[in-house]
């Protein structure tokens, strides 16, 4: 998602440098205002929507903020890897040279989600003189690849012939790309709680779906079905940012092969993921995004009975001049209005504080 205070060079900066473009992320998000510009107000809809959805006790006057401190957290997760020395920052539990040592002679899957600031994995990897492969969605890869590689690079430092190989994470040849790099011994990263490849997953019935707070969220198998099949360690990694200048990276024990094929395995990878955001919301990037398929709009008898409920249900956005709203208890689309759109407009700005 391209947003403003959001585009940096894959340069290596100091920490003066990074405090500063810290700063002005933090205070550029916090002051914005929302409804200014289309993409960052469709963002901002999507948000509350998937907040109404999962975490219903989410009052309407809190989601501005919640909205704030992900879209700077998630700059911030690309900002960090640009910092040459984080160490007075990030809090390492977990991660030492048994778990090193046991990752590079049982390579496995390392899973993680989009929190805190997990792109700091890969510099770790790197800097271990580990390399890897990492699965990335088709849009980020075109946009990002190319720095992922440089600052994977430049973390390996003298760790000659370290590299990182990148999986698109939607071609339907994934799967084999995994299994090439599970055979050269790399160990693959994966941000499970993505939506990439999800496509794709529903035509191959590749989804599984789970509790999630008080809703239902499909999410993909194939991680747990390929470590099943390639007989591969799942490791766990849980990244939070509880303050501004405050990383966390954990690495718990890994999952062994012999439990892969548990049943609750794929619940269990999620259960974390779950507590955190069910206690810190702004912590996961997920609220930004739709995590069940859209589908058409309400009945029309619906609407008509329940429109002064629908009214706290529905969050209004545009696409190329055109008014739309996603409905929080299906998180589906539907077209409105141009009345209809400043009726919910007014209400949404009302309820986080633009009058």
């Amino acid at each position: 998602m391209d947003l403003p205070g959001g585009n940096y060079k894959p340069n290596l900066m100091n920490r003066v440098s990074y405090d500063k473009q810290l700063e002005d992320i933090v205070r550029y998000w916090s002051q914005c205002d929302l409804f200014d510009n289309a993409e960052v107000h469709r963002n901002f809809s999507f948000c509350c929507a998937n907040l109404r959805h999962f975490r219903p006790s989410t009052l309407g006057s809190d989601m501005s903020h919640i909205f704030r401190e992900i879209t700077a957290r998630q700059i911030l997760a690309a900002l960090d890897v640009h910092h040459v020395a984080l160490d007075e920052s990030v809090r390492i539990t977990g991660w030492d040279q048994t778990w090193v040592d046991r990752l590079r002679r049982a390579p496995g899957i390392i899973c993680t989600y989009h929190t805190g600031s997990y792109r700091l994995i890969c510099r770790l990897l790197a800097a271990s003189g580990i390399s890897a492969a990492l699965l990335l969605s088709a849009d980020v890869l075109k946009k990002q690849g190319p720095d992922f590689l440089e600052i994977y690079r430049q973390a390996a430092g003298a760790h000659a012939g370290v590299q990182l190989d990148l999986i698109d994470a939607e071609r339907p040849t994934s799967l084999m790309a995994m299994a090439r790099a599970a055979r050269a011994g790399l160990p693959i990263l994966a941000y499970i709680d993505g939506n990439a490849g999800a496509g794709a997953a529903s035509r191959s019935n590749n989804l599984a779906e789970i509790c999630f707070l008080a809703g239902r969220m499909p999410v993909r198998r194939g991680i747990t079905r390929f470590a099943s099949y390639a007989k591969l360690p799942i490791y766990p990694v849980r990244c939070t940012r509880p303050a501004w200048r405050h990383i966390h990276l954990e690495f718990p024990p890994p999952i062994s092969e012999n439990e892969i094929n548990k049943p609750a395995n794929i619940e269990r990878l999620y259960a974390p993921l779950i507590q955190l955001v069910d206690r810190t919301p702004h912590e996961w990037e997920g609220w930004l995004y739709r995590h069940t398929p859209a589908i058409s709009g309400l009945r029309e008898n619906h609407q008509k009975h329940h429109a002064d409920a629908l009214l706290d249900e529905l969050f209004p956005f545009t696409v190329n001049g055109r008014t739309y709203a996603v409905y929080g208890q299906t998180l589906s689309s539907i077209a409105v209005d141009k009345p209809v759109y400043n009726a919910l407009l007014q209400r949404q700005r009302k309820a986080n504080g633009f009058g």
